[in-house]
């Protein structure tokens, strides 16, 4: 299974090769954060690509360690199959994993229950056609009878950082379902709140390849104009 290393280049022939290691298998060996000098840097690696990998680290005399010899290991130690009770509890409370369209079905079902307050806006289109929508949170004008200013709140903006739009989601339903708790909040501001902002590559996440990060637009690019 894929393998996690940590690099430390320390010289800007180690930035280079690196840099060359990532363009030639862009899709196998990815970077979790772009390599600079004398910082660590972790990527991720195809298996039959780790051996390879290795030795050319070696021959380039850059420094590494490795950090998950197989994350799907670690991913499923860290989400442990579940026993029979938790299942059947979980079909009770029509638990779910969220992908992008209950995000949106979820978006939908507080607009229906709380219209004053909740508006979804349609700002685009994800490259596939997917509608990318923000909810604007709004109680109206202040109390002077002025526009509030607005705190916008983006996620899901990598593919693979779920946890990112769970937390805009979580926000958004505690504003909305629990207003008059945090009235004080909506009173002095408007909230602009959109919980994936890559539908694309979220939904890819789910379905293809679970360490997407980009869109999924197929015109070239960089590696950086993608991150």
């Amino acid at each position: 299974m894929d393998s996690a290393q940590s690099v430390f280049p320390n010289t800007e022939n180690h930035i280079a090769d690196l840099r060359d290691l990532r363009d030639a298998e862009p899709e196998n060996i990815k970077f979790w954060s772009f390599p600079n000098l004398n910082r660590t840097s972790d990527i991720i690696i195809a298996p039959d690509l780790v051996a390879d990998v290795k030795d050319y680290l070696r021959d380039n005399k850059i420094d590494f360690k490795v950090l998950i010899s197989d994350i799907q290991k670690a991913i499923s130690y860290q989400n442990p199959k579940m026993s029979k009770e938790q299942r059947e509890d979980l079909v009770t409370t029509q638990g779910h994993s969220m992908t992008w369209k209950r995000y949106h079905r979820y978006g939908e079902y507080l607009a229906f229950r709380y219209p004053k307050i909740l508006e979804l806006i349609t700002i685009g289109h994800s490259y596939e056609g997917q509608p990318i929508k923000m909810a604007k949170v709004s109680t109206g004008l202040n109390k002077d009878g002025e526009r509030k200013p607005a705190i916008w709140i983006d996620a899901g903006m990598h593919g693979r950082e779920w946890i990112g739009s769970a937390v805009a989601t979580y926000i958004l339903s505690q504003l909305v379902e629990r207003n008059s708790t945090y009235s004080k909040l909506l009173d002095n501001s408007d909230w602009m709140i959109l919980p994936v902002v890559n539908p694309d590559g979220y939904e890819y996440s789910h379905i293809g390849d679970r360490f997407w990060r980009k869109t999924r637009s197929n015109h070239v690019e960089s590696q950086e104009d993608s991150r």
